[in-house]
């Protein structure tokens, strides 16, 4: 392999960042056009979809991204298994969406946009198991091309709704649209892998694929759940203008949790190579060593920055109206020091074939979040929300901390000895630009530059490191 880890993330990194910025520009312009209810009711039927998304994939996707790599002479037998448990899944997932969409949610808005939403889920799940394979075989060109053209589709279907109709129905029908053509657009140059792909299914690997995925599945629902079980049970306990202002709060947080998304999944086709071999420990021990130095790098300014930065980020995305998410998203802001790591960390244990050591974190995870919503919401409202999330968030990825310690001895501080200190540096020069009423995008250019420069002078080595891992 001549690839190195650094082009996939710099794919896929590119791709998620141009079809983020460009759904985030869409999202902005529909909050500020539907209002808080109107859009607080479409989120959370977006939110049951995002949610529903993950419970048709059982971790089907990452283990397909495994085997693949381990057994490349077996790469079409496991891709048409898994496509014919992924279509089982989301036909009977998509049907229960419906029928009990009332239980979902008590918002009625919501409620109606359920049929619509089912689309998008079964479309999203669809182009999900394409993405999986273009990483399965590193061509993640494929996958940046139609994150870009996904979203390039919502938007300007997305737009034409919101000027001619302005109904929350008619951008969630252009939504709906938008992903089925991105599906179609992942699927188009991958045509070749499923040419006549229904002879390769293997009945007997079913039952062997879902129960060496699932356990996986489990781990990544604990992301989805943190992020969209909030907006979910909001819709259970609170009006839609909350949900709205909740919602404003979370969208910049979760364009943000991309980036170890990206991080993990690039590291995962080379974390799976290297694992199970003796000779190989070291290398993949100092693989996680540098892909959680690589996430804390990006995890601690945005930590820092979004804190400090939070009220005029909210006002200058969703203007005077949208303040009532202020606090939320300065409490969403203090996750990405516990979620950042974690993503990686869970990706090392899944590609170790040790993704059962973590089923524990999953339920903590779930029930936890739910718990914490129930207890929280009532007294504190949208802001009792976020600090469930945060407080969920620093308990399991404790644990799972913990977990992958114990089976690699790695560490990580050493490695932080220069990101620390410039990033507190980075904190203090962003705190000084808001009080002297710099404007919000200079001053974070400025101070993402003083963060810079500041590991430049003490001759960070990061970026020469990342680029030299190769494939192996």
């Amino acid at each position: 392999m001549n690839k190195t880890i650094a082009r996939n993330s710099l794919l896929m990194l590119l791709g998620q960042t141009l079809g983020r910025l460009l759904r985030a520009g869409i999202i902005i312009y529909a909050a500020r056009v539907l209002g808080a209810g109107n859009w607080g009711a479409l989120e959370n039927a977006l939110s049951i979809s995002a949610f529903f998304v993950i419970f048709a994939d059982l971790g089907i996707n990452s283990l397909l991204i495994r085997e693949s790599n381990k057994k490349p002479e077996e790469q079409k037998t496991y891709l048409a298994t898994s496509l014919l448990i992924k279509i089982t899944l989301v036909a009977v997932l998509a049907l229960l969406m419906n029928l009990f969409a009332g239980k979902l949610s008590h918002l009625p808005g919501a409620v109606a946009l359920m049929p619509i939403v089912a689309l998008v889920f079964i479309f999203d799940s669809l182009r999900d198991l394409g993405t999986a394979l273009s990483r399965a075989i590193e061509k993640m060109e494929i996958e940046a091309a139609a994150n870009v053209i996904t979203n390039l589709f919502i938007v300007v279907l997305g737009f034409v709704a919101l000027r001619h109709f302005g109904t929350n129905q008619s951008f969630a029908i252009a939504y709906a649209i938008g992903a089925g053509l991105g599906a179609v657009a992942v699927f188009i140059p991958l045509r070749g892998y499923f040419q006549k792909i229904w002879k390769h299914v293997d009945k007997r690997l079913i039952k062997s694929i879902i129960f060496s995925a699932w356990p996986f599945g489990l781990v990544s629902l604990l992301g989805i759940v943190m992020i969209n079980t909030d907006v979910m049970i909001l819709g259970l306990m609170s009006t839609a203008e909350q949900v709205g202002f909740y919602s404003a709060a979370q969208k910049p947080i979760q364009f943000i949790y991309i980036i170890p998304s990206l991080l993990s999944a690039a590291f995962l086709p080379s974390l799976s190579r290297l694992a199970g071999k003796e000779e190989k420990i070291s290398h993949f021990r100092d693989r996680i060593e540098q892909g959680v130095k690589a996430t804390l790098f990006v995890a601690i300014p945005a930590t820092i920055g979004g804190a400090i930065l939070a009220k005029p980020i909210m006002l200058l995305l969703y203007g005077p109206a949208y303040l009532s998410g202020t606090t939320s998203f300065f409490i969403l802001c203090l996750t990405f020091i516990a979620v950042f790591p974690s993503a990686l960390i869970v990706n090392a244990a899944f590609a170790a074939g040790s993704q059962k050591e973590f089923v524990i974190y999953s339920f903590l995870g779930i029930f936890g979040n739910i718990v914490l919503d129930i207890l929280l919401i009532p007294a504190f409202g949208i802001a009792g929300a976020a600090l469930a999330t945060l407080l969920n968030q620093v308990f399991v990825n404790a644990y799972v901390w913990r977990k992958m310690k114990q089976m690699t001895r790695f560490t990580i501080l050493p490695h932080l000895q220069k990101i620390i200190p410039a990033g507190l540096l980075m904190g203090i020069t962003c705190y000084a630009g808001l009080q002297s009423g710099l404007p919000v995008l200079i001053n974070i250019a400025f101070s993402g530059g003083v963060y810079l420069g500041i590991l430049w002078l003490f001759k960070e080595n990061l970026f020469k490191k990342f680029t030299e891992l190769e494939l192996e």
